[in-house]
């Protein structure tokens, strides 16, 4: 028993070590002429405060003609880290939220340091923040 559980756990983490290999390049694919294949997804994002960051497939910007309207938008996914002060912010959640009118669907990342002061780093994890208590506020708001 001990033996195939050890060989579960062995396999689940050779599966993850791929996947997370995988997903570390970028997505990027090899055509069958083992050129890389063209990106799925062309992402623009915006930050709506200084610790929050939403990005966007811009196809579906393009699709429904809306262009964003509060915010400036930048080309790209949502940076991996911020600097924070002397500290460095890495996502810590994503939530579901919509863009503009046509409720767009876009991603809200927030990261997990910020200040308001200029002065101190506030971590957001040590606060408590969650997906359940912040996912949920965040999604109710449209974003123009």
């Amino acid at each position: 028993m001990m033996k195939r559980l050890k060989l579960c756990m062995l396999a689940m983490a050779a599966m993850y070590s791929a996947c997370s290999q995988s997903s570390t390049t970028g997505g990027a694919q090899q055509a069958a002429d083992g050129q890389p294949a063209a990106a799925s997804s062309v992402y623009i994002h915006f930050f709506s405060v200084a610790w929050g960051c939403v990005e966007v497939d811009k196809a579906k910007l393009d699709a429904a003609a809306y262009t964003i309207q509060s915010f400036e938008t930048k080309a790209g996914p949502c940076p991996a880290t911020l600097p924070v002060l002397d500290a460095t912010s890495k996502p810590l959640l994503k939530c579901p939220v919509a863009i503009g009118p046509q409720s767009i669907p876009a991603t809200y990342i927030l990261f997990d340091k910020r200040t308001l002061d200029g002065k101190t780093v506030r971590d957001m994890r040590a606060e408590g923040f969650t997906s359940e208590n912040f996912c949920p506020a965040v999604a109710e708001r449209t974003f123009n």
